[in-house]
């Protein structure tokens, strides 16, 4: 990446929020979105290449859990980013921009509305979420 990991970081954390409503299947807010997109993170993010992406999913997993291993960025299920994001908020929020990447529209609106749609017909994902809005009550 042309800018430091710390960096991409704080970038991360300025969009928590917008990425757990998105694992959570809730509706993403205009202002959000708009944040989102003229941060430029989602084009950073793209323009990285693989190689670049991979070397920060590892650091950033490695950061998390240490010497273990991390699964390949690209095949992890909606679910799996749900679990992550409750242990590593950097983690799961890298599995939404990764998401937004693959299923990229042409522009952040569809995008979102295209991965609402998709992880919404996913079972575990549905359950999960279920079972935090039950605890937080």
């Amino acid at each position: 990446m042309t800018y430091e990991l710390g960096t991409f970081k704080r970038s991360l954390a300025e969009h928590t929020r917008l990425f757990w409503t998105l694992l959570r299947l809730g509706s993403a807010r205009n202002m959000a979105l708009e944040r989102l997109v003229g941060s430029g993170l989602m084009q950073k993010w793209e323009s990285a290449g693989p190689d670049v992406r991979e070397a920060v999913w590892e650091v950033l997993w490695r950061e998390t859990y240490g010497h273990l291993t991390p699964p390949p960025l690209q095949v992890l299920p909606p679910s799996c980013a749900f679990v992550l994001f409750r242990g590593s908020r950097h983690l799961g929020a890298l599995l939404v921009l990764e998401e937004m990447r693959l299923i990229c529209r042409e522009d952040a609106y569809e995008t979102v509305n295209a991965l609402r749609s998709r992880w919404s017909r996913d079972a575990v994902l549905r359950e999960l979420v279920s079972i935090t809005r039950r605890k937080w009550r």
